[in-house]
């Protein structure tokens, strides 16, 4: 059985931060009756309260209340560090960013920042009774440099360049978090896995002040430049392109102020869609994958996101 070091300990701050690394956390009200053994045996947090509770015993801290997933949220914080629950960092109160497996967090007035997929946003507010960051979610955990959140059958798996949502199912969770990680099967009880995305997506953003010019709306350029495409010509809403295999294909767009997306029509190329979507703070760019390309294999999400950056740093 596992056992922790003493809140008075050096080991304290970095145990505390393992341990919110390695249990994945799922949503709960309030704490549970659960002893510390037991929790440590289950392999997971039953609720941010019953985290905070669980840390309190390796960390000598105060603890207070925030807000973080629209929801309170407990806050451990001692002179120099704040810890919390969701994080794997401790973030220090000089406002240095700091490197969490999934991407880096600083403390500004308002709260904890997080920067992943491309940009900044707040992640944890100071008051209770903020409810603008984040939704609320059904499972929380990490893996070696990714952050994976299940919210109503979607998963969605974010790390500092991209975020990929895939539809969940219990047998992919039970591969990953029971059989994968050894955990309590319990952790998949009653979990709702209605309202998944139909397909899986790759995500993609830049802040918006370095696309100055307006090469973005281009939907016609975009498919030109993608490494696959040798040519795309448009007329009217359909675009035509032709493949470096020599197969050509069929795009729809539609476009706004806002944006384009295009849509295959035909029943070859690798991706489903693409839309591009540009508002005052960032510039993102989305991949709706065709069947048969399965973000989860070994490699696969790493190289499909790294293609998507160097698309979007080309839209200008």
């Amino acid at each position: 059985m596992r056992t922790l070091p003493p809140p008075d300990s050096r080991r304290g701050k970095n145990a505390a931060c393992e341990l919110i690394w390695r249990l994945p956390l799922r949503w709960h009200e309030g704490d549970s009756p659960r002893a510390t053994e037991d929790i440590l045996e289950s392999g997971w947090f039953l609720g941010a309260d019953e985290c905070a509770r669980v840390l309190d015993t390796v960390m000598t801290v105060a603890r207070s209340r925030g807000t973080a997933f629209g929801a309170g949220w407990p806050i451990l914080r001692s002179d120099t560090e704040v810890v919390v629950p969701g994080i794997p960092a401790a973030v220090g109160v000089d406002g240095i960013a700091v490197a969490g497996i999934d991407g880096e967090y600083r403390l500004a007035e308002d709260g904890i920042h997080r920067e992943a997929v491309g940009t900044e946003h707040l992640t944890v507010t100071m008051e209770e009774n903020d409810l603008t960051t984040q939704e609320p979610f059904d499972l929380l955990w990490f893996g070696e440099t990714e952050r994976f959140i299940l919210r109503s059958g979607t998963l969605e798996i974010e790390d500092l360049f991209s975020a990929c949502r895939v539809p969940a199912s219990p047998s992919l969770l039970e591969k990953i978090l029971v059989r994968g990680r050894r955990l309590d099967s319990r952790i998949l009880d009653d979990l709702v896995w209605g309202g998944a995305t139909d397909a899986p997506e790759i995500e993609v953003r830049r802040p918006a002040a370095l696309s100055t010019e307006e090469r973005w709306r281009d939907a016609s350029g975009f498919l030109a430049n993608r490494i696959d495409i040798v040519d795309a010509r448009r007329e009217g809403s359909r675009i035509t392109v032709h493949t470096a295999n020599g197969v050509t294909d069929h795009f729809e767009v539609d476009e706004s102020s806002s944006g384009w997306r295009v849509q295959r029509t035909s029943e070859n190329y690798p991706f489903r869609s693409f839309s591009a979507n540009r508002n005052s703070s960032m510039l993102s760019l989305r991949a709706t994958l065709a069947p048969g390309i399965d973000p989860m294999a070994p490699g696969m999400r790493g190289r499909l996101a790294f293609d998507l950056r160097a698309d979007l740093v080309a839209l200008g």
